[in-house]
């Protein structure tokens, strides 16, 4: 029966209804949607009972469903830490682990090791839960797809501290081909307003070119072109919408003007045409700076493993519930305890969105992201039982 035992007669005498009844009507208020009303009825129920710990608990799922995942965490971990009832407070502990992932979802960290530390706390709880309850194969399954996305999170931290690194390096040769192409600018510009100097006189072919100054400049348009090339491998392994592609982006812009303004110079230097040269070349050191700084290191939010909303659609352990039921009844059969959780399953179908844009293969974690997400979302309403 639905939260119809007595509840008439007890207002109709003017008298509060029992702790059992406040429970039953938080239930029913829980089973319309209204997350407030019911949290209100278990609190009342907590009040006049404190012993009854399963009032706590009901009022901790509605609180983690409004949203107040704070105060949720507050009233599971009172009920996880409760003895005398260890499945009741396996289901806290798994509760917990999904509020973890709540939270993750509800308030991105602005750092991956954030992230970590919640997902570590989250596979904590679903452990708790699996030692209570060993039985307990949603706890088992969300455990080790925790224990996956956080291995995937901290290798993703680690392949992107080595593109970090790459960046760099790359950004550093940019810096030192700047700095010769300046110079190299500077000598050209020498030799167009000294043209007569021994030095010039000395390094000219007959037609007035310098062959020394254009094999110079041959050599930087070549180490130009491996940086365009490692640029280009580099931005073949980053996610599509990352931070770091958009860099390597705007320093390939940079560098293909850069190489332009080479060429330009090296036809001019072999004209012997010093202040066109010149005047490409301090264009190529612009461009050669600021592709560097484009690929400079700088603040980056890392994205991944937290963007895609949870698949709320539940799925109820009532052969579970129903066995705990029995057994509860049995031992007493007005013993209150309205809880056991549903728990959703781990979908396989693809939902429309990527959870954080930082794994290594983006479609094999988007794939691994949602199948967590479904399989995370789980006993969010309480379990019926007759007092």
């Amino acid at each position: 029966m639905w939260g119809v035992v007595l509840v008439g007669a007890q207002a109709a005498l003017g008298a509060e209804p029992s702790p059992r009844a406040l429970v039953r009507e938080g239930n029913a208020e829980y089973r319309e949607g209204r997350y407030d009303g019911a949290a209100e009825r278990y609190t009342r129920a907590a009040g006049a009972d404190p012993k009854l710990v399963e009032a706590l608990f009901n009022r901790g799922v509605a609180r983690q469903r409004e949203g107040r995942l704070n105060e949720a965490e507050a009233d599971l971990a009172t009920v996880a830490a409760a003895p005398g009832n260890p499945l009741l407070a396996g289901s806290a502990y798994y509760n917990l682990g999904l509020l973890e992932q709540d939270r993750l979802e509800k308030e991105p960290p602005q750092k991956p090791q954030e992230a970590v530390a919640a997902l570590e706390r989250s596979a904590q709880h679903f452990r708790s839960a699996l030692d209570l309850n060993a039985q307990d194969a949603d706890a088992a399954r969300n455990l080790e797809l925790t224990r996956r996305r956080l291995k995937a999170l901290r290798d993703e931290i680690e392949r992107q501290k080595q593109m970090q690194q790459a960046m760099q390096q790359l950004a550093e040769e940019l810096k030192q081909q700047q700095q010769e192409q300046a110079q190299e600018a500077q000598q050209s510009q020498q030799r167009a307003q000294d043209p007569q100097s021994p030095d010039q006189q000395q390094g000219q072919s007959e037609g007035g070119a310098d062959p020394q100054a254009s094999q110079r400049q041959q050599q930087l348009n070549e180490r130009s072109e491996q940086t365009e090339r490692e640029l280009d491998g580099l931005e073949r392994q980053m996610d599509e919408q990352s931070p770091q592609r958009r860099q390597t982006q705007q320093a390939r812009q940079s560098l293909e003007e850069a190489q332009h303004a080479q060429e330009q110079a090296q036809e001019a230097l072999q004209q012997g045409d010093e202040q066109s040269a010149a005047e490409r070349q301090q264009q190529a050191a612009e461009k050669l700076q600021e592709a560097a700084e484009a690929l400079a290191p700088q603040q980056q939010q890392q994205q991944g493993e937290q963007g895609e909303p949870k698949d709320e659609q539940p799925q109820n352990q009532e052969g579970q519930q129903e066995q705990q039921q029995q057994q509860e009844q049995q031992q007493d059969q007005g013993q209150e305890s309205e809880q056991q959780g549903e728990q959703a399953s781990a979908e396989e179908s693809a939902s429309e969105k990527e959870l954080s844009r930082i794994l290594e293969k983006e479609e094999r974690d988007k794939e691994f992201r949602r199948a967590l997400q479904r399989a995370a979302y789980g006993r969010a309403r309480p379990v019926e039982k007759d007092w």
